[in-house]
């Protein structure tokens, strides 16, 4: 529907570019995304509309990434990014997609939206990386993120000092492309490989 890569294509592309970092011995860094209020946005407009929506933002990010940028969709409203290069890098791309996202949401499919979307980081160097571990920490620093009022790049540095116990987001092996959006409501976190209920 997004025409990025799912939960499983995502995984199997950021391998290889962990790969291809690791021989070069720089660093990776993992971003996860995830639209706020995105339950509001199915309950107010329909799922359609809600579509559209995940439709801009995939071409929005897409747009504002660069050439080696991987991102894909993990599930529902959660998107996921690995980037080659360190944090300070994936910064200022977070911040353009996020910038990018809150202009292109102030209106989708003629109706007032206003969407936009909170953002984790998270590095590692490749010769140490583990995709599990990373998206862990990019989750719990977007967890921070809405916690700290959403529409915001969080790094999982500050999420330490903001939330140290804050739960995951990643949606659980086999939550696609495909998966039926069955959050309950907003900010009911879940952890890695437990069912989705995340937050909106």
């Amino acid at each position: 529907m997004t025409g990025l890569f799912n939960r499983r294509g995502f995984l199997e592309a950021a391998e290889k570019l962990i790969e291809s970092q690791r021989k070069s011995g720089q660093p990776v860094t993992i971003m996860m995304f995830d639209l706020d209020h995105f339950k509001s946005i199915n309950d107010r407009f329909g799922h359609e509309v809600g579509d559209e929506a995940l439709q801009a933002f995939a071409a929005t990010a897409s747009t504002n990434m660069r050439q080696h940028d991987v991102v894909g969709r993990l599930g529902g409203e959660e998107f996921a990014a690995i980037l080659p290069g360190g944090i300070e890098t994936a910064q200022l791309v977070a911040e353009r997609v996020r910038a990018a996202f809150e202009t292109r949401g102030v209106e989708i499919s003629g109706h007032a939206m206003n969407a936009t979307v909170s953002i984790g980081i998270s590095e590692s160097l490749a010769d140490v990386a583990q995709i599990t571990t990373m998206l862990a920490r990019a989750d719990r620093a977007l967890y921070a993120a809405k916690a700290k009022g959403r529409n915001r790049v969080c790094s999982d540095k500050e999420a330490r000092d903001v939330m140290p116990k804050a739960p995951s987001l990643v949606p659980a092996a086999g939550q696609g492309e495909a998966a039926q959006d069955v959050r309950t409501h907003d900010d009911a976190p879940h952890g890695f490989g437990a069912p989705v209920a995340a937050m909106a």
